[in-house]
């Protein structure tokens, strides 16, 4: 085994402080050079066996860092420091999140995806109306529950196959913003979840409040209370 084939940064021509796809774009142009579909040089498939294994160890982590920690034996780690700090700082940010599982669904749909109250003044309450139906026609058994200490609802259990919640928006007991100091307006946020035996459905709801002048605007789906 030559030095160039026992070191994978040398085999693939990069520096250890290159980032993945640097080092990718170097696996791709060796491949054109030395495969043997395209390659007539002596020793071209040795040399691509060489390159295959130099890029599969440093396209993973572990043993790249193995790889590393044996080429800083013998120096100066605050010398070398920052140029593995740059390279393991890149590999870190290409590391793909973890997919979230997908939470079961109620059977049940809404004639809307979100509610949005729009602008809310001091002592302003809005409502609005939503309506649940049922996957198959058949009855509805679930409960309803608001998510938010400034939403309430008109019934809490859903029984019938179409069936009609009234949302109420009242900020007006969030005497933190509207008798303290800072922005003249803030958005709000809660839902309203819909659950049964099948799992839940949840109704972003939203609202923006503002300490002074007149409510900006209102759907025509909308109440204004007071």
């Amino acid at each position: 085994m030559t030095a160039r084939s026992a070191d994978p940064y040398s085999t693939l021509g990069v520096s250890p402080a290159s980032d993945p796809r640097t080092i990718e774009r170097a696996f791709r142009r060796l491949c054109l050079r030395y495969h043997p579909d395209v390659s007539s040089e002596p020793g071209a498939g040795r040399r691509m066996r060489e390159i295959n294994a130099a890029y599969q160890i440093l396209r993973d982590s572990a043993r790249a860092g193995a790889v590393d920690i044996s080429r800083s034996r013998g120096r100066v780690s605050t010398v070398n420091w920052p140029e593995y700090q740059r390279k393991w700082s890149a590999r870190a940010r290409t590391r793909p999140e973890p997919r979230a599982e997908a939470r079961p669904i109620a059977r049940v749909r809404c004639q809307t995806c979100v509610v949005d109250f729009g602008f809310l003044g001091e002592g302003e309450v809005a409502q609005r109306d939503l309506i649940f139906r049922s996957f198959d026609g058949g009855p509805i058994d679930a409960c309803a529950l608001a998510r938010g200490d400034w939403l309430a609802l008109d019934r809490t259990t859903l029984t019938d196959g179409v069936c009609t919640i009234r949302v109420t928006a009242d900020p007006t007991g969030l005497s933190v913003f509207w008798r303290g100091k800072g922005r003249e307006s803030a958005m709000i946020e809660g839902a309203v979840e819909i659950v049964d035996r099948h799992g839940s459905l949840s109704i972003p709801v939203s609202a923006i409040l503002r300490r002074h002048g007149e409510s900006a605007w209102w759907t025509p789906s909308m109440r204004r209370v007071r």
